[in-house]
């Protein structure tokens, strides 16, 4: 059909009307004309050029509108209530006020479109493009964004109540005081995007990454940010209560005053993060990663800091009480002298052992340790402490080898602990061996024909693997009872990432060559430089 004018369309459309048909403007040329205020609702326009028409206020509920050309239109406070604009395009269209709810834009292209204040509550806007969108204060309760591209997209103030933003792009976007609590953003890529009191409560963000990404002020409070990618992020004054931030990224983060009360951070990585006079209020930090992590005048009553790397932590005028720091190298913590101290904590044998005596009387009196205990912590100091710790794990078949070795190390000053796979399998006590398995400085690992190439070894060596790269240093040490575990070619030394050496007891029923073998163990297991 040719370029029509405005008369022409009406009189097609009241025609058709009046037959009780529905009007049939398919692949029209409809470019530049004005049509705002007109009644077009019910109708078919897929495929109609519609480039730099005017619709504003016109009426289009329910109207077919696939792969139509609306670029660069004026739809401003439009009906498109319902209406189907899946695969339209509308890039730079301008959608200011207009009623889009319930409506069909699957695939539609709107990068560069005006959506300020517009109704998409409840819309389908899967695989949507609304890169580069100006959409402040737009309405999107309820409405499926899975897969959209939301690239440099402006969503100020905008209303994302419970939406579904899983896998989404949404760098680089501005969020600032959206709605965004309950929504679904779980893997979502919001890489340097602006949140700045942003309204997050019990959204899901599991996996998500949000480096560099301006939280500020943002209400966090249960939201699931379990693995997310915080690093470098700035949560100043965040509420973050209850929330779960297991094993989550947030190196080089930002905390500064936000309110992490309840909130569980277990495994999380915070080195060099700040969180001056931020609230860890029964938060739980166990064995998370506080390397130079800055926490002056933080607020840690009754946190449990259990296994936590303090390495260059800065706890001056922390305040504490009712506080776990449970087998914690203290003697590495700067600021201990300077604490808070609200009531008595809690302060474990490991603890005064890992920290050799280099813990300030002033801290212990603080923490409320009897006289007994501080002088037994002092005497720490002056002992030679040259051997480290370790885990014997073995096959439960190569027990009568594992017994002797733990006996005889034990007998030569090294505190060690014994676990076959059986005793990992047993619900009853498997928990409690990978709970407390890690307080140890070494990993034995006994490799046999009955535990090479088994799923046990393979989980054995990505526990370890997993800890080495924590801790920055190596843990694992591995002898060998077969000769047929050396051989190069072996499956399992794939799961250990690089060659290592592997200390030969074939012959362990030999006691000459046992004795060899064990020498060499212990050497392995000797302190080269003194830690602390």
């Amino acid at each position: 059909m040719t370029e029509i004018t405005r008369e022409k369309v009406l009189q097609i459309i009241e025609a058709a009307r009046k037959k009780g048909e529905k009007p049939d403007l398919n692949e029209a040329d409809l470019s530049r004309i004005d049509l705002s205020e007109a009644d077009l609702s019910g109708i078919d326009l897929s495929g109609v050029d519609l480039n730099g028409a005017n619709l504003g206020g016109a009426i289009l509920t329910g109207t077919n509108l696939i792969g139509a050309d609306l670029s660069e239109v004026d739809m401003r406070r439009a009906h498109l209530g319902g209406a189907d604009l899946s695969g339209t395009d509308l890039f730079k269209a301008d959608l200011f006020g207009a009623k889009l709810n319930k409506a069909n834009l699957i695939g539609a292209k709107l990068i560069r479109a005006n959506l300020i204040e517009a109704d998409l509550s409840e819309a389908n806007l899967n695989e949507a493009d609304f890169s580069w969108t100006d959409a402040i204060s737009v309405n999107l309760r309820g409405a499926n964004l899975s897969k959209i591209n939301l690239i440099k997209a402006n969503l100020v103030e905008a209303d994302l109540t419970e939406v579904n933003l899983s896998l989404a792009n949404i760098s680089g976007t501005s969020l600032a005081r959206a709605k965004l609590n309950q929504a679904n953003l779980s893997q979502a890529d919001l890489n340097g995007a602006d949140l700045h009191q942003a309204i997050l409560s019990y959204t899901n963000l599991s996996q998500a990454n949000l480096n560099h990404a301006n939280l500020a002020e943002a209400d966090l409070s249960h939201a699931n940010l379990n693995g997310a990618n915080l690093g470098g992020a700035n949560l100043t004054r965040a509420k973050l209560t209850n929330a779960i931030l297991k094993e989550a990224n947030l190196v080089g983060a930002s905390l500064n005053r936000a309110d992490i009360s309840r909130g569980d951070l277990s495994g999380a990585d915070l080195s060099r993060a700040i969180l001056n006079a931020t609230n860890l209020t029964r938060a739980n930090l166990r064995r998370a990663n506080l390397n130079g992590t800055d926490l002056y005048g933080a607020y840690l009553v009754e946190a449990n800091l259990s296994e936590a790397n303090v390495d260059g932590a800065d706890l001056s005028e922390t305040k504490v009480g009712g506080t776990i720091f449970g087998s914690i190298d203290l003697a590495v913590a700067k600021g201990l002298k300077t604490m808070e101290h609200w009531g008595p904590s809690i302060i474990d044998i490991n603890t005064l052992s890992r920290s050799k005596g280099k813990i300030s009387e002033v801290f212990l009196r603080g923490v409320g340790a009897a006289d007994s205990l501080i002088d037994y912590s002092a005497s720490l100091a002056h002992e030679n402490i040259d051997i480290y710790s370790c885990f014997i794990s073995y096959s439960t078949e190569d027990n009568i080898f594992a017994s002797q070795l733990y006996i005889d190390l034990q007998q030569n000053g090294v505190h060690c602990w014994i676990v076959s796979e059986e005793m990992k399998e047993d619900d009853n006590i498997g928990f409690i061996i990978d709970q407390s398995g890690w307080l140890h400085d070494k990993l034995v690992l006994v490799l046999s024909e009955h535990s090479v190439n088994t799923n046990w070894l393979k989980k054995e060596a990505e526990a370890v693997l997993e800890e080495e790269n924590k801790r920055k240093e190596q843990m694992l040490i591995l002898i060998a009872l077969d000769t047929a575990v050396l051989a190069k070619d072996e499956a399992w030394k794939t799961y250990l990432g690089h060659p290592r050496e592997i200390i030969d007891f074939s012959a362990w029923r030999n006691d000459d060559a046992y004795d060899e073998a064990f020498e060499q163990l212990v050497r392995t297991l000797k302190v080269k430089e003194a830690r602390g």
